[in-house]
C-alpha cells in the first residue's frame, strides 16, 4: 500500500493511496483506496482509529467498469504498522479456493467472520511488484 497525503476534511482526515493485493493462486488486483480517521489526531497516531476502503482499479477500468475485489478495512494504528480486520469483506469477495467470485455469482456468503490483517510500515515501492511464489 501506497498512501498519498490529501487535504483534510471538516470531520475527518481524508485518506487515499494504491495497493496490490496477491492472491494464493498468483493473480495480482492493482487497487485504489480511500479512507478516514479522526481529524483531531496529531503526530502520534498509535491507537486512532482508521477505515479503509479498496476496490480493484485495472489499467482498463474506463473500458471494463468492474471494481471486484471490493474490500473494506477497520483497525488502529499501532508501532509502524495497522492492525485491521475486514469484518467479512475478504469472504465475500473470494472463494474459499482464493478466486473471485462472480459479479453475478450468488453463492457468495454474506454473514462471515472477520479476518485479522496487519500491514507493517515498509520504506519500498516498488511501481508494479510481482506476486511472491506459493507453495504447491
Amino acid at each position: 500500500m501506497r498512501f498519498i497525503p490529501t487535504t483534510p476534511g471538516y470531520r475527518k482526515s481524508p485518506l487515499k493511496g494504491t495497493a496490490f493485493l496477491c492472491t494464493p493462486r498468483g493473480e495480482k488486483f492493482r487497487l485504489h483506496f480511500g479512507g478516514d480517521m479522526p481529524r483531531s489526531h496529531g503526530t502520534d497516531l498509535r491507537g486512532v482509529p482508521i477505515h479503509l476502503y479498496l476496490y480493484n482499479w485495472p489499467l482498463l477500468h474506463p473500458f471494463t467498469g468492474d471494481r471486484r475485489p471490493h474490500l473494506d478495512l477497520y483497525g488502529t494504528f499501532g508501532n509502524s504498522e495497522l492492525a485491521m480486520e475486514d469484518r467479512g469483506s475478504l469472504a465475500r469477495a473470494f472463494r474459499p479456493d482464493g478466486t473471485l467470485y462472480g459479479a453475478q455469482d450468488r453463492n457468495r456468503p454474506w454473514e462471515q467472520e472477520s479476518t485479522h490483517v496487519t500491514l507493517k510500515e515498509d520504506s519500498s515501492w516498488e511501481f508494479s511488484p510481482s506476486c511472491p511464489a506459493m507453495p504447491k
